[in-house]
């Protein structure tokens, strides 16, 4: 499996978008929406906008993530490396499990991505899908049936948050048995093609 670090995906949908005349905004919290006529009105809270300098990302030649739900982790993983301080970014994520009962919340306003369901990473699933709702719903605009939008796209935030959260559970398991038969059931079955498609499969949001 080949998969761009997900800021470098960021990165060039933004740089796109922009090509468009589109600036994308972040972070900045939508408090309310009031719909006017043929418009919606926008309350945006931008107090918590904050500037960010720019780093170097990207999980490339002497560049890796890792993930673990340890403190100081990266003085846990085994073998012989050295980190240099100026180029660790670490961040504390706390995982929410959501999922919004409308994804249209009104007549004109729609949720997609981690406004409408929000899961764990793990899976790869969280980007790909928010631009499968906005692929979907655009479409839906273009053949005037709005009305399906939420009945199409919230099952599919549902199976993405069944599959992520056993997969969460898995990696996260502490018993040192049990993950060593964890890391030895999944070598052995991804040796399978079936399994290699499946993975695959599930991983891409094709089956």
């Amino acid at each position: 499996m080949l998969a761009l670090p997900q800021e470098v995906t960021e990165s060039i949908l933004t740089q796109r978008l922009l090509e468009f005349g589109v600036t994308v905004e972040r972070p900045v919290v939508a408090r309310s929406a009031v719909e006017l006529g043929e418009a919606v009105s926008v309350v945006l809270d931008e107090g918590f906008r904050k500037t960010v300098e720019p780093y170097t990302v990207g999980v490339g030649e002497n560049r890796y993530r890792f993930v673990a739900n340890t403190p100081q982790a990266r003085f846990q993983v085994p073998g012989e490396y050295s980190v240099r301080q100026n180029g660790v970014r670490e961040a504390i994520l706390k995982v929410q499990v959501r999922r919004a009962r409308r994804y249209q919340v009104k007549n004109r306003v729609f949720l997609m991505g981690d406004a409408a369901h929000v899961h764990s990473p793990i899976g790869g699933r969280g980007m790909n899908l928010g631009i499968e709702d906005a692929a979907i719903l655009a479409r839906l605009l273009e053949e005037d049936r709005l009305q399906r939008y939420t009945s199409m796209r919230r099952p599919t935030g549902a199976k993405a948050i069944r599959l992520s959260e056993p997969m969460a559970r898995i990696a996260e398991e502490t018993n040192s048995v049990e993950i060593a038969i964890r890391n030895t059931v999944l070598r052995l079955a991804l040796m399978l093609p079936f399994m290699q498609r499946r993975f695959m499969a599930r991983i891409a949001g094709l089956g």
